[in-house]
């Protein structure tokens, strides 16, 4: 009995180790995206590239860290890292509109219209606000295209 105990002592102990780790590790992580948000109001994408980049090692699964890289990248014109890092938001949280909206964005800007509609109209079905115009115009091509097949 008193050997269980000891055994239960012990291992508690290391879950609440084990615990108070992740959590700071997440709680170091948030602190690194309040950073990079601060530098990319002031348009300093390399530095908010490097606090996401240690975000996305304490924190892998955290949607927000892509996203927010993504958008760095697409400002700085390096379209490839951006896709990459917009297709893992997208994969962490299928239902972000603005991951959506901002890769639709990123695929306009390669001249990949059908792909840029088909991510600018899922964007407006999960409730993106503001993108109407875009996806007015979107609907409208595919109409025109169906009916060209007809």
């Amino acid at each position: 009995m008193r050997r269980n105990h000891l055994l239960n002592s012990i291992l508690t102990g290391i879950i609440i180790m084990a615990l108070s780790g992740c959590i700071d590790k997440s709680e170091e992580a948030k602190r690194l995206i309040k950073s990079a948000k601060k530098n990319m109001a002031y348009s300093l994408n390399t530095d908010a590239i490097e606090d996401l980049d240690k975000a996305a090692v304490l924190d892998p699964e955290n949607f927000e860290i892509y996203y927010l890289r993504g958008s760095c990248y697409t400002n700085m014109k390096q379209f490839s890292r951006a896709m990459e890092d917009f297709n893992r938001a997208i994969e962490l949280r299928p239902d972000y509109a603005k991951a959506w909206a901002n890769r639709g964005y990123l695929w306009s800007y390669m001249d990949e219209d059908d792909k840029a509609c088909a991510d600018w109209i899922e964007a407006e079905d999960l409730g993106m606000e503001n993108i109407s115009d875009v996806t007015q115009h979107c609907r409208s091509r595919l109409r025109q295209q169906q009916h060209q097949q007809d």
